[in-house]
């Protein structure tokens, strides 16, 4: 269902997706209109490409394109790709050489996206992860996702980061605010007297994840 254009303008050869689909190993299919492919000069070898990307779909069919070689930013982050459902609105700009054996150290790229009606339960065991809209940014330093939430109802406002690197592998970081009262004490089981808080404050949390081994996290407010 894809059409579009080619041109070569001098040494630059350009395509344009006006319309046409992608299907995602798992997810469905990405609406692919508006992305175009560039090589800035034919003649190089071995030539560049530049990919602006943009892409239409569930989060699911999303991610699974994301997790793809050389990329892999599921595997590397030890997340499912159907770790989450609602639409993904992602624009990507990559530049790659046109060689055999592309190495992910070969691509340079950005990645951004706007997540909208997103769940998941998966993220944190036996939790509900609910947002009307989260951004993601990936590039070849790391990945985040953040914004407004709530989390087994009780509203959230935070950021997940993980770095990309071989001293990284397994290791992330939560950086959140939220609620704090006798309904959000319960709803995460902290254990207080029955009383002990009234009221209603903000805290702020850190919490350290690092595969294997307890979290550790922090908590501060005023009260």
């Amino acid at each position: 269902g894809g059409a579009g254009y080619g041109t070569i303008l001098g040494n630059t050869f350009t395509i344009v997706a006006e319309k046409g689909t992608v299907t995602a190993p798992l997810g469905g299919d990405l609406d692919v209109a508006g992305t175009t492919l560039q090589v800035p000069d034919i003649f190089k070898i071995p030539a560049d490409l530049n990919v602006s990307l943009r892409t239409r779909s569930p989060v699911t069919a999303a991610l699974s394109i994301m997790d793809q070689p050389p990329f892999g930013y599921l595997t590397r982050a030890n997340q499912p790709v159907d770790l989450a459902t609602g639409r993904a609105d992602v624009t990507a700009h990559l530049s790659l050489p046109l060689i055999k054996g592309l190495k992910p150290g070969d691509v340079t790229y950005q990645v951004d996206a706007v997540l909208s009606q997103v769940s998941t339960g998966t993220l944190i065991h036996n939790r509900t992860l609910s947002a009307d809209r989260l951004t993601l940014g990936v590039t070849r330093q790391g990945i985040h996702v953040e914004g407004q939430a709530t989390l087994d109802g009780v509203p959230v406002k935070g950021r997940w980061s993980q770095l990309f690197g071989p001293d990284q592998v397994g290791k992330s970081r939560v950086q959140a605010t939220l609620d704090l009262s006798p309904a959000s004490l319960a709803t995460f089981a902290i254990g207080l007297p029955k009383g002990a808080v009234t009221g209603k404050g903000a805290g702020e949390i850190a919490v350290d994840l690092h595969r294997g081994q307890p979290p550790a996290f922090v908590l501060t407010s005023d009260l």
